[in-house]
């Protein structure tokens, strides 16, 4: 996200709340706001200065939105959104996976193969969303199932678009289990894995979760470009290769940019 951009939310922000007719609520939203716009470790002393709060009316918002879970603190004096509007998101998100549904039911049957739609939750990747074509087996996790990151093409895509505080923190937070002979274990090559995803612009699992399982995933974004989901296509290597490996792809990120032009 540019500093333009980030500029013009915080002059629009500031904005709202001096038009607001009930300030408090307007600031308590703005910061809520801020967080989001900014995905990462937030101190008391950056929000009141990009906000334009004084200390002591943020401070004392951000315990408010603490005691309801909408923000959470941490020992080293800064915030993060809290868990509860992750909660909240959850309910949301059935409008979020409508409007994903239809074009992800369409990729299934173009390209034959499974298509999984993810969210990064923590430190993990939650299912929400899968489609299949109309024959073959099932493959890969069922929707509500949280996996690790580190080997699937889904957890490449969404982890490589953090900050770099964000990514940093949560790549602590990973368990970098061995699944396969492919598997990426050492965090500093993985680090590597995400500099590549994010410069060609989808992740790859060659192997990684199941040998003989292969995925590609893209990014979906919101109207702030903020990547929000991601999905990907998985098949068989045995299968899915080749041609037909590059007509999914090729379909894939037709896809995502498809759905992130709606979702803004």
């Amino acid at each position: 996200m540019n500093n333009d951009f980030i500029n013009n939310e915080l002059e629009k922000a500031k904005q709202n709340i001096r038009e607001s007719e009930i300030k408090s609520v307007a600031k308590a939203l703005t910061i809520l706001n801020y967080l989001a716009m900014k995905n990462n470790f937030v101190s008391l002393k950056e929000i009141s200065e990009d906000l334009e709060l004084p200390k002591g009316t943020a401070s004392g918002i951000l315990k408010t939105l603490k005691q309801y879970n909408f923000v959470k603190g941490h020992s080293n004096g800064r915030y993060e959104l809290g868990i509860h509007l992750f909660e909240l998101g959850t309910n949301a998100q059935k409008n979020f996976v409508n409007v994903a549904r239809p074009y992800l039911q369409k990729l299934a049957t173009t390209v034959e193969e499974t298509v999984n739609l993810g969210i990064l939750h923590k430190s993990s990747v939650l299912l929400v969303d899968k489609f299949q074509p109309n024959y073959g087996f099932q493959i890969g996790a069922q929707v509500g199932t949280k996996m690790k990151p580190h080997c699937i093409a889904l957890g490449k895509v969404l982890l490589a678009h953090l900050p770099d505080e964000k990514l940093d923190e949560t790549i602590k937070n990973i368990e970098f289990t061995k699944f396969t002979e492919n598997t990426i274990t050492d965090p500093d090559i993985f680090r590597e894995e995400l500099d590549e995803t994010l410069i060609r612009g989808y992740g790859i699992d060659n192997g990684e979760l199941m040998a003989d399982m292969i995925c590609v995933s893209a990014p979906l974004f919101n109207g702030r470009e903020e990547n929000i989901a991601a999905i990907s296509v998985s098949g068989l290597i045995s299968s899915f290769k080749g041609e037909k490996f590059e007509f999914g792809k090729k379909q894939l990120l037709e896809c995502a940019q498809t759905i992130s032009k709606d979702l803004c």
